[in-house]
């Protein structure tokens, strides 16, 4: 396995089909699960399900046979024509994952999380309201 230094890809095009081969495994290869519900009487249903697959990283890593995708793509996004691949790779990636989430396929704190993404929410401290027994009538 590639520890991410050498060059395994010839051309940026070898890469980029490469990668569409690993999103049409994911894809090809729900994940089989199982999902609990109740009857009205109380009694548990269990029902098998296939789950859509996300794309991540780790996974594409894995199918390309190599050890760290962030190295791998930061040795080789200088090489010519290669940027533009793992621009669009990335752009797969994380578009499934945020799209998933959006719909409620994937969970969104951890889609969140694995994208960077946070939310920025100014907490604002209300003024203390200091009332004296006196000013009350």
């Amino acid at each position: 396995m590639d520890k991410g230094g050498k060059y395994n890809f010839e051309t940026p095009e070898e890469l980029r089909t490469k990668a569409d081969e690993y999103f049409a495994w994911c894809k090809a290869n729900p994940i089989r699960g199982q999902r609990t519900s109740r009857k009205d009487d109380g009694e548990a249903v269990v029902t098998d399900v296939l789950f859509p697959r996300p794309f991540t990283f780790e996974g594409l890593a894995l199918f390309l046979n190599i050890a760290d995708w962030q190295q791998f793509a930061n040795h080789n996004r200088k090489r010519e024509g290669f940027a533009d691949v793992f621009d669009y790779i990335r752009n797969t990636v994380r578009g499934n994952q945020i799209e998933g989430a959006m719909t409620g396929i994937y969970r969104e704190n951890i889609t969140a999380r694995l994208n960077g993404i946070t939310e920025n929410v100014a907490i604002q401290d209300k003024p203390a309201i200091n009332i004296k027994a006196d000013e009350v009538e």
